[in-house]
């Protein structure tokens, strides 16, 4: 993906001092407060490469290095449907903490845009309808609170599996 100018961009970015030899463009980046939280959005155009793979149904996945004030962040296009692998819990399309099924902390939750289980605390998920729902998490790796105590969550549009761990 290649890095475009944002409307209304209020920052921009240079190549990051790690990454001297690395081709990076100007990175034009737009502050805005959303749900509370303040968001750096910038604007991607998919080469016509990946516009193939994203139309065939690929995903689109954002990697960000550092969550400081200059991090360096890659997207790209995941890997399309058909080159998923196959798994033998396929008939197991939701599960949610405490049960169904009874035996949720035997569950691995797997993202399919990279093949490798979920990173987050997750106490939902449903494969079908394609989220997640997972506990957010503050500053020093502990479940958020909303303003009356409770756990925030957070539901996260993805492809998943759930795989029974051996």
């Amino acid at each position: 993906m290649l890095p475009g100018k944002i409307e209304n961009h209020t920052a921009k970015f240079g190549p990051h001092e790690a990454m001297p030899d690395a081709k990076c463009g100007t990175l034009f980046i737009r502050l805005e407060l959303i749900d509370g939280l303040q968001f750096m959005r910038s604007a991607w155009y998919p080469t016509n490469a990946e516009l193939a793979a994203i139309n065939a149904g690929a995903p689109i996945i954002l990697g960000i290095s550092t969550p400081n004030a200059h991090p360096v962040v890659h997207l790209e296009a995941g890997r399309l449907p058909s080159d998923d692998p196959p798994h033998e819990d396929s008939e197991l399309t939701f599960a949610k903490i405490g049960g169904p099924p009874a035996d949720w902390d035997k569950l691995d939750v797997i993202d399919l845009a990279t093949g490798k289980p979920f990173l987050g605390d997750a106490i939902e998920v449903d494969t079908k309808r394609g989220y997640v729902v997972a506990y957010c998490m503050d500053d020093m790796g502990q479940p958020a609170l909303d303003e009356n105590g409770q756990k925030r969550t957070v539901k996260i549009a993805g492809r998943y599996r759930l795989e029974r761990r051996k």
